[in-house]
C-alpha cells in the first residue's frame, strides 16, 4: 500500500476508536469537548493505545497540564501570546513530521538498509529539532520562570525557536521533583548525542552486522569525546523513535487538556499569523469526512475574498453484526444504526466551520454539490454579506442566502456503530432503533 492508502484504511471503527477516549482521556476533561476537539481527542486517543501509554505517561501528561495553569496564574497575557505561537506554528511543524514520517516509509519499502537508516536517522532529527523544539517550549518556560534557568530568549515568541537541544539540556537538568512530576521526565527518548552524531553532524556509519555506528565527535576539536561512539540496531532505533512519539504525546496532550479545561483562555487567544491555504484545506478535509463528505475542489484567490469550494457526499462503509474485543475481558456487539439527514445542513456546517474558524473576514463563496454518484446537484454562489452569517450563532434567521442557486433539498444517509453488551444485539438492536425514530 502507498502510504496515503496507509494512513487511510488503517484506522480501526469509530466505535473501538470511542472505547480508547473514555479509558484514556475522557476521565481528565472537566467540560464535554467540542464536536471538532472531540474529534482530535478521539484521534489522539488510538495514538495512546498504539503508543502503548500507561498511567505513568498520562501523568505526566498531567504534569504539563499543571504548568500551563500556573503559567496562567503567573502572567495570563505572556502565556497567551506564548500558546498563540505555539499553535500558529503547530502546521509547519506537522508538515514537517509528516515528510519524515513518509520517507520513512518509503525506505523500508524499498529494503535499501542504507537508506532506512538515513531517513530514520533524519527523523530522530525531526523529531528532535522541530517536533520537541515546538512542544517543550511550554515546560522550558515554565523551569526559565521558575526556576531561573537561563535563557538566550529575548521575546516570549523568541522562547520557540530556540533549539530542542538547549530545551532538552535545560530540563535535564533541573533535579528538583516537583509535587506534580520532574522536569527530567519531559525528555525521554531524546539524546542529543544521538541528533548531533546521526543526522545533525552525519558522524556516522552502517557497520557489516547491519547496524549503525555513531561517532560522537567534538565539533571543535574533530576528535572522538573520549572513546564513545553508540551502536545502534534499527530495532533499538526504532524503539528510539517510539518514546520519543510518546514523549511528544504527552507534551502534546499535556496543552491539549489545558485548552479543552480553559475555554476562557481559550476565547483569548489570537493567532499569531494567518491560516495558510493548505492549512485550512487539511482542517477542512478532516472536519468534512467526519460528517461523510469529501472536498473535490478547494481554490482559495490571493486576496483571500472568494473560496471556490467543491463537496461531494461520501458515504462509509460500516459492516453489519460487528464485534469488538479488547484483550479478553471485554467484548461488545456493534449495533449498526442508519439515519437520513438533509444535505444543506451537512453543507451549511462544513461552510461555517470553513470560514468562522480560519477566515478574519467573511469571503465570497462559489460552490458545487455532488452526490455519491457524481450527479451535480447544486451550483452557488453566496457573497459576503451572507457569508457574514456563518460566523452568527446558528439559528433560522442566520443562515446565508445565496446569492444564486439552492442547496439540495435531497437527503443522505449517515451511519454509525453503537456499542451493547456481547452477546445481546437481538435485545438492544430495535430498542435503539426505535429510540432513533
Amino acid at each position: 500500500m502507498e502510504y496515503d492508502d496507509i494512513k487511510q484504511h488503517t484506522d480501526p471503527s469509530l466505535s473501538m476508536k470511542q472505547r480508547f477516549y473514555e479509558v484514556y482521556i475522557q476521565p481528565y476533561l472537566k467540560r464535554k469537548p467540542s464536536s471538532e476537539n472531540l474529534a482530535y481527542l478521539v484521534d489522539q486517543a488510538w495514538n495512546a493505545w498504539r503508543l502503548d501509554i500507561k498511567q505513568e505517561e498520562t501523568k505526566r501528561a498531567l504534569f504539563v497540564e499543571w504548568m500551563c495553569v500556573e503559567l496562567r496564574k503567573q502572567n495570563e497575557a505572556n502565556f497567551l501570546t506564548l500558546v498563540s505561537k505555539i499553535l500558529s506554528d503547530a502546521h509547519d511543524a506537522g508538515v514537517r513530521a509528516e515528510t519524515a514520517e513518509r520517507n520513512v516509509f518509503n525506505a523500508k519499502i524499498s529494503g535499501n538498509i542504507e537508506r532506512i537508516f538515513r531517513d530514520t536517522l533524519e527523523q530522530y532529527k525531526v523529531f528532535f529539532e522541530n517536533d520537541f523544539k515546538l512542544w517543550a517550549t511550554i515546560p522550558y518556560y515554565y523551569v526559565h520562570k521558575t526556576y531561573g534557568v537561563k535563557s538566550e530568549g529575548k521575546t516570549l515568541e523568541s522562547y520557540i525557536s530556540i533549539g530542542g537541544g538547549e530545551k532538552f539540556h535545560a530540563l535535564k537538568n533541573i533535579h528538583t521533583s516537583l509535587s506534580h512530576g520532574n522536569p527530567q521526565d519531559l525528555i525521554f527518548g531524546f539524546d542529543n548525542e544521538i541528533r548531533n552524531a546521526g543526522a545533525g553532524h552525519e558522524s556516522w556509519e552502517i557497520t557489516d552486522k547491519g547496524t549503525a555506528l555513531l561517532h560522537i565527535i567534538d565539533p571543535k576539536s574533530g576528535e572522538l569525546k573520549g572513546t564513545k561512539q553508540i551502536e545502534l540496531t534499527r530495532k533499538q532505533l526504532e524503539d528510539l523513535i517510539k518514546q520519543c512519539r510518546k514523549t511528544m504525546w504527552i507534551l502534546r496532550m499535556g496543552l491539549t487538556l489545558f485548552l479543552n479545561n480553559n475555554p476562557d483562555f481559550v476565547s483569548k487567544l489570537k493567532r499569531s499569523r494567518e491560516f495558510k491555504i493548505k492549512e485550512i484545506e487539511g482542517y477542512l478535509e478532516e472536519f468534512a469526512d467526519n460528517r461523510w463528505f469529501a472536498v473535490k475542489d478547494f481554490v482559495v484567490n490571493e486576496a483571500r475574498t472568494e473560496i471556490q469550494l467543491g463537496l461531494k457526499y461520501s458515504p462509509k462503509i460500516l459492516g453489519e453484526h460487528g464485534q469488538i474485543f479488547f484483550g479478553t475481558a471485554e467484548r461488545y456487539d456493534l449495533v449498526k444504526i442508519e439515519e437520513e439527514t438533509e444535505y444543506q445542513y451537512q453543507i451549511l456546517d462544513i461552510l461555517k466551520y470553513t470560514v468562522a474558524s480560519c477566515f478574519q473576514k467573511p469571503p465570497e463563496i462559489k460552490l458545487k454539490v455532488w452526490n455519491d454518484k457524481d450527479i451535480l446537484l447544486a451550483e452557488l454562489h453566496y457573497e459576503s454579506a451572507e457569508v457574514q452569517k456563518l460566523y452568527l450563532d446558528a439559528t433560522e434567521n442566520n443562515i446565508p442566502k445565496p446569492k444564486s442557486g439552492t442547496l439540495p433539498v435531497e437527503k443522505c444517509l449517515i451511519a454509525y456503530e453503537v456499542r451493547v453488551p456481547y452477546g445481546q444485539r437481538a435485545v438492544f438492536e430495535p430498542i435503539l432503533k426505535l429510540r432513533k425514530k
